[in-house]
């Protein structure tokens, strides 16, 4: 009877103690659960907190920036000279059948561009100043114009004069003389307006043209006086002729610099794109020699 009751307890115990194990797991389970949803979803606090510490302990490698190549004149002319300084350490010795990448010959090309490059500087450097010096003439024209026209006023002449100044002041100052009616639809119209230096030259002189046949023009100031207008013309034709003089000496600069630059197989580009190209034939590509020039580029001119 005793060992029944025993038994009957051990059961009973057993089953007590199975009953608490299983709520733990369960309970432990349910926990874990929750934890995984708080992790998964982003609304939660817990997410938000272990997003932003991975974030923060793993951060984005920043970007690599492309090196910008400097593909100006100067900096092809630069290029060259490297070129032949690097090929001119070469073991074995440079060298080549072809007359064109002989280092003398790569030397002398390289210098004849670092020349023209320097002359269209200089000769774009004379022609501004050339400019500078016609603006000044023709900066203060209409205004001078004016006083002319209140010269012959004060002298008395007739209306039909006055009129007739005052027609070219207003195609100096580049004012359309004919007024167009606002009203009107058809957009074509040809201006009356001519800006150019020639022009402003023209209308300058038909107003010394009006004046010099005008007796009762006789202003007191010097300026003012036929000679000095007519003066004035022929400095202003001479400053006009000056420009066109300098800047033909730029654009035959600038074609000769472009030739020298972009010539097919004789300009600088082509040639020292065929020198490379030999260097990776006679070296390797693999080559310190060839890696040393490969980098250096060379920029045809545009326009």
């Amino acid at each position: 009877m005793k060992t029944q009751e025993i038994k009957n307890g051990s059961f009973v115990q057993l089953k007590e103690d199975l009953q608490k194990t299983n709520k733990a797991a369960s309970e432990a389970k349910s926990e874990q659960n929750v934890a995984d949803s708080q992790v998964s979803n982003p609304r939660t606090g817990i997410g938000k907190r272990l997003a932003k510490r991975t974030a923060s302990a793993e951060p984005a490698p920043p970007a690599r920036k492309k090196r910008k190549q400097d593909k100006t004149m100067a900096a092809t002319v630069a290029n060259a000279k490297k070129f032949n300084a690097r090929i001119g350490k070469f073991v074995p010795a440079w060298g080549s059948n072809n007359v064109l990448i002989v280092l003398l010959s790569m030397i002398a090309l390289q210098q004849e561009a670092a020349m023209w490059v320097a002359k269209v500087a200089k000769s774009a450097l004379e022609h501004a100043t050339v400019l500078k010096k016609r603006q000044a003439l023709y900066a203060n024209l209409e205004a001078f114009a004016t006083r002319i026209m209140n010269e012959l006023r004060a002298s008395g002449v007739t209306k039909g004069t006055i009129e007739q100044a005052n027609h070219i002041i207003k195609k100096l100052r580049a004012q359309r003389i004919i007024a167009i009616d606002p009203d009107e639809t058809d957009a074509k119209h040809i201006s009356a307006c001519q800006a150019s230096f020639a022009s402003k030259l023209g209308f300058y002189m038909e107003l010394v043209d009006l004046v010099s046949d005008e007796p009762l023009y006789d202003p007191i100031v010097d300026d003012l006086k036929v000679p000095a207008l007519v003066l004035r013309g022929e400095q202003m034709e001479e400053a006009n002729a000056d420009a066109y003089a300098s800047q033909a000496d730029v654009d035959a600069d600038r074609r000769a610099r472009n030739k020298c630059f972009n010539e097919k197989t004789v300009g600088l580009v082509d040639v020292y794109q065929t020198a490379k190209a030999s260097a990776k034939a006679v070296y390797g590509v693999g080559s310190a020699e060839f890696r040393s020039i490969k980098g250096l580029e060379f920029t045809r001119i545009k326009g």
